[in-house]
């Protein structure tokens, strides 16, 4: 059997991350077998397109051709397993551009965006990168493409900067990556648009993360996601991590499974 004759009605990732490859179809034949290994179907796989390209100069010219490089790379990957693997291009917030090389990777099969603004040392109290997203998160649910957003958790003040922003634009499906979990406390006052991915969450035992179900529960579990943060963090460990945690059957399948079909149906 082929990885493209395997069901796609069951278990997604939604969070492992793409990598420079020398061969074609290199990521994507890792990340299956990293999915096959936890007894998962299909992952989003992120393009890390919001990184700043070596030698990057005053006002960086090179920022644009590095970042469509790396979404091409990543739509290209997911190509070769159009039914395990969801491309997820990314895009540097603070640059101008960014609103239209969302519309051009939804127009060559995009399936979500990535945005990473602890990677590009921004904070959504400052005014411009606040109207950035506003602008970007406008543009993929005008795009339909749901947006996974790492944000500072660490500040509560940021986190809720964030979720007025997510407020603000009703259409777009937007992800908070790791569960904000140093402020999770605070997703009781998150939006009905906002969603949760629970990459990281090996980090603690189970035990110590009793508390998370309870989060989860307040915060609704059909909103709920299984994420690894692979190649960094192994989807199998968060599979098993689930599978002892105190969740009902129900609840344990709809985030490792029946959540994220209903966020990105089998195409």
């Amino acid at each position: 059997m082929t990885p493209e004759d395997v069901p796609v009605a069951w278990g997604l990732d939604c969070h492992m991350h793409a990598r420079p490859t020398d061969t074609a179809g290199e990521t994507a034949a890792e990340a299956v077998a990293a999915l096959e290994g936890a007894g998962l179907g299909r992952a989003c796989l992120l393009s890390t397109g919001y990184h700043r390209p070596d030698g990057c100069t005053e006002g960086c010219p090179e920022q644009q051709p590095f970042t469509q490089q790396a979404n091409d790379a990543v739509l290209a990957e997911a190509a070769s397993r159009p039914r395990r693997l969801l491309p997820f291009c990314a895009v540097p917030l603070s640059r101008e551009w960014a609103a239209d090389e969302v519309e051009r990777c939804a127009a060559s099969g995009g399936a979500g965006l990535k945005l990473h603004l602890v990677s590009e040392s921004l904070s959504l109290r400052d005014s411009a990168p606040a109207a950035s997203l506003a602008s970007v998160l406008s543009a993929a649910g005008g795009a339909g493409l749901p947006v996974l957003v790492h944000i500072d958790d660490s500040d509560a003040d940021e986190v809720r900067t964030f979720f007025e922003i997510v407020a603000a634009a009703p259409a777009t499906k937007v992800i908070a990556a790791h569960q904000v979990a140093r402020n999770m406390a605070l997703l009781l006052e998150a939006p009905t648009n906002l969603s949760i991915e629970v990459s990281g969450l090996t980090f603690v035992t189970v035990e110590q993360g009793a508390g998370f179900i309870e989060l989860w529960r307040g915060f609704g579990i059909d909103r709920v996601l299984l994420g690894s943060d692979w190649p960094i963090l192994d989807p199998s460990d968060h599979v098993a991590w689930l599978e002892e945690a105190a969740l009902e059957d129900a609840e344990r399948a709809a985030i490792v499974d029946g959540n994220g079909r209903a966020l990105f149906p089998a195409r």
